[in-house]
């Protein structure tokens, strides 16, 4: 048998080697779903003890003094969303940039990999705000407690920021080897730029800062619910014009805001997912 006759064997389709087939989405799914579960199971219940703890201080104060009722208002779901902006990090410790070399070795494309996963933990984001919301209401009903009366849109604010801040946050930890630092520093520079500038000058250095986080439409108004609102009023004895800012619920400014801010996080997040750097 010569080298011809040798190389066409190789060549013929009886001794191909048959690839598996692709795996179903629904299959990737699950495994996703059940990748994060695992993932955030040691930050799930660190939440899960501090809950058992307040609910325990709750208790015993409320047995003992007969006043720790417990008052729900949109406010007191506000530290769910900054879960969700930490949740992300969570999910991808350990699997920085430099670390997702194994994406290229999975027969699913590392971008969709990543829209999955993320997909995945919304869901297990879902369902630890349900949680909560749950735990809440068993907490109201046994301390006596009772629910604020306010708009309907203001109960939805913090859902709302949680998803904008979910998807921000995995933006982040699939760009950065550590995500946990560049959100410090981001902290830490804007508290030492704000003590350090003046208060009165034209031009505040964290004024563009000021007008993303806190201004009409900015993450605050999301989160919230409530936006600011431009008051103006001629002084009855000297006549000058007083202005001054009330933060008060516009529904309207609420949904742009909403939309403007998706947009960003979703536009943010899917650039991320498709250009992940490699090292």
């Amino acid at each position: 048998m010569n080298v011809t006759e040798i190389s066409l064997r190789m060549e013929s389709p009886m001794n191909a080697v048959a690839m598996p087939p692709l795996p179903r989405r629904a299959a990737v799914a699950r495994e996703q779903f059940r990748a994060v579960g695992l993932s955030v199971r040691r930050e799930a219940l660190a939440c899960t003890g501090v809950l058992a703890l307040v609910s325990t201080v709750m208790l015993w104060d409320r047995m003992h003094h007969h006043f720790s009722s417990l008052e729900v208002s949109p406010g007191i779901l506000v530290p769910a969303a900054f879960v969700a902006l930490l949740l992300p990090m969570a999910m991808w410790k350990g699997e920085g940039p430099g670390r997702r070399a194994y994406h290229h070795a999975m027969p699913v494309d590392h971008g969709a990999h990543a829209v999955t996963r993320t997909l995945a933990g919304l869901v297990w984001l879902f369902a630890a705000i349900g949680a909560y919301i749950g735990w809440l209401g068993a907490m109201m009903l046994v301390t006596g407690g009772y629910a604020a009366d306010v708009q309907v849109f203001r109960w939805m604010a913090p859902l709302a920021g949680a998803v904008v801040l979910y998807l921000l946050g995995s933006a982040l930890a699939l760009r950065a080897a550590h995500p946990w630092r560049w959100l410090a520093g981001a902290a830490v520079g804007y508290a030492f730029l704000d003590a350090l500038s003046p208060r009165h000058a034209p031009i505040p250095p964290l004024s563009a800062v000021d007008v993303v986080l806190t201004g009409k439409y900015g993450l605050t108004t999301v989160l919230s619910g409530l936006s600011p609102v431009l008051h103006q009023r001629a002084g009855e004895i000297d006549g000058r014009w007083y202005s001054w800012y009330s933060h008060e619920p516009v529904a309207s400014v609420w949904m742009t805001a909403v939309w403007l801010w998706l947009a960003v996080a979703v536009a943010l997040f899917v650039w991320s997912a498709y250009r992940q750097p490699e090292r």
